[in-house]
């Protein structure tokens, strides 16, 4: 009664979207092949509809690879469908048996990543004797791979779930860390993940499994601690619009594409969601499936307007500035281009000449 009152308080798996399957064992059948099994701990199999795979293999230079499913079975009878919570076992074509491994996942879709490092929360269970510092190691166990870690802890979450910089964790703490792997594993946004002692020594003293927590970026970028912090934050509001909005955000004006958004949000329908995008958190789309934050563009029109206001004093007799050197002085990538387009389109700058000089509207050699 105690077990089935504890799983009605658990939230249910995703049955949309990709499906993960981490790989537990790996072995071959007369008559099958090559073998796998595992727990689809997301999305549907459907065999009927899509009978591929894509394989994300643990370690050093793994890259993905598609793979061809010729049967499934679950509780010992064959089925073509499957979903999140089931245990499944893959007969696989194309791939040989020394090829797989236990911690690979197969996959669809580019939700599931190889990194070496992650954002996460992580806690520290209540029975340790020290803190967790810039130097504390440990084994990182996610899914069914596990690799040494190194933790970094940034920040210290309080009961009102508000986080402040810290630079260790201790016993009974949570809060949030940057975590280095000595090598890639497949790994993807909201995963869970275990933390154990790294020494004999350590397991003695603390027991073996000493933490763990939840994957809140599994492909950090790099930045101060503040902004680490600020973003960590944001990825731990339930709602995926305001995860989402944060990503394109701190992506600034080299934007963000679409796969990225997935990847480190786990949002996979993000078309509906940027459409639904409140009034007041605009976006831009920079191109085939690329986002900025639109704020962003009225701060460059006016960097652009100054720049040739200068220009036409320093060269009156020239039509207008060059757009190149233009974009080249905003330095802000794809983002600079689109800003000048939206000043034109503003008639807060015109084409000048036939090589597409920019001039201000009143300006005449």
């Amino acid at each position: 009664a105690a077990l089935l009152a504890l799983a009605r308080k658990l939230p249910e798996r995703a049955r949309r979207g990709a499906p993960i399957l981490p790989i537990d064992r790996v072995f071959t059948l007369r008559g099958q092949g090559t073998v796998v099994t595992g727990t689809l701990v997301a999305g549907t199999l459907d065999l009927a509809g899509n009978d591929e795979l894509e394989w994300r293999a643990q370690g050093q230079g793994a890259h993905a690879r598609t793979l061809r499913v010729r049967g499934m079975h679950s509780q010992g009878k064959p089925i073509t469908r499957a979903q999140a919570g089931m245990r499944v076992a893959l007969a696989l074509a194309n791939v040989a048996v020394d090829e797989l491994a236990r911690g690979d996942v197969l996959t669809r879709g580019p939700r599931v990543i190889e990194s070496r490092r992650l954002l996460a929360r992580i806690h520290q269970l209540e029975f340790g004797t020290q803190a967790w510092t810039r130097r504390s190691g440990a084994q990182l166990c996610v899914a069914t791979a596990h690799a040494a870690a190194r933790l970094i802890p940034l920040a210290l979450e309080r009961e009102d779930g508000s986080l402040v910089p810290v630079r260790e964790l201790g016993p009974g703490e949570t809060g949030i860390a940057r975590i280095y792997l000595d090598v890639p594993l497949p790994v993807w946004s909201g995963q869970r993940i275990i933390l154990r002692a790294f020494t004999a020594d350590f397991a003695q003293r603390e027991g073996l499994t000493i933490g763990g927590g939840t994957i809140l970026d599994p492909l950090p970028g790099r930045g101060q601690p503040e902004r680490r912090i600020a973003l960590a934050h944001a990825l731990l509001d339930p709602d995926p619009r305001a995860r989402v909005l944060a990503l394109i955000r701190d992506a600034g004006s080299l934007g963000i594409d679409e796969t990225e958004l997935t990847q480190r949000t786990g949002v996979e329908s993000l078309t509906e969601l940027l459409g639904a995008l409140p009034n007041h958190a605009r976006v831009f789309a920079l191109g085939h499936a690329r986002w900025a934050d639109a704020h962003l563009l009225d701060a460059l029109i006016d960097r652009a307007i100054a720049e040739v206001d200068r220009f036409h004093l320093a060269q009156p007799l020239q039509p207008g500035m060059a757009r190149a050197t233009l974009e080249r002085s905003l330095a802000a990538d794809a983002l600079a281009g689109h800003a000048l387009s939206l000043a034109i389109e503003r008639r807060l700058l015109r084409v000048a000449d036939r090589s597409g000089s920019l001039a201000r509207p009143h300006h005449a050699v």
